[in-house]
């Protein structure tokens, strides 16, 4: 299945629903997880637990956990061997956000504005690579 096909059937919000054995971590505040539809292996998302659109929405005690989880999620992908990252947040549908939770990517290994450029419709991960996912982040602490 595409991102985009998925996103169509998609009716509650999909980080306020998200079930609770596809979390890496948790914060107080905020999780961690992987993406459904990753630009890369080991594409992280961080989330904040309240359902809120805009970061200048955030409170202060839910940026300092998204920090800690964004500094977790940075260590985890480079004891996975990445060297590289880049960390995005969008804010409007201008700028490709489709889900109105405010999420932070963590996305290593790729120059984000070739995927961003190109228009990429992503695939969503079949059950098994999620798994495999969840088992490479268990144990990284």
């Amino acid at each position: 299945m595409k991102y985009s096909d998925h996103l169509a059937i998609t009716k509650d919000c999909p980080f306020c629903c998200l079930v609770l054995n596809n979390i890496i971590k948790k914060g107080e505040n905020s999780y961690i997880t992987y993406a459904l539809a990753p630009y890369s292996k080991h594409h992280l998302l961080v989330i904040p637990n309240r359902h809120v659109e805009n970061y200048e929405d955030l409170k202060e005690e839910e940026k300092k956990d998204i920090d800690n989880l964004l500094l977790y999620g940075i260590k985890s992908i480079k004891k996975l061997g990445h060297e590289g990252y880049s960390i995005l947040l969008r804010e409007g549908e201008v700028s490709g956000k489709t889900i109105k939770h405010l999420h932070y990517h963590i996305i290593p290994s790729v120059f984000v504005g070739s995927l961003l450029v190109n228009n990429i419709d992503r695939p969503i991960l079949r059950n098994e690579e999620a798994e495999l996912l969840l088992k490479e982040f268990s144990g990284l602490d």
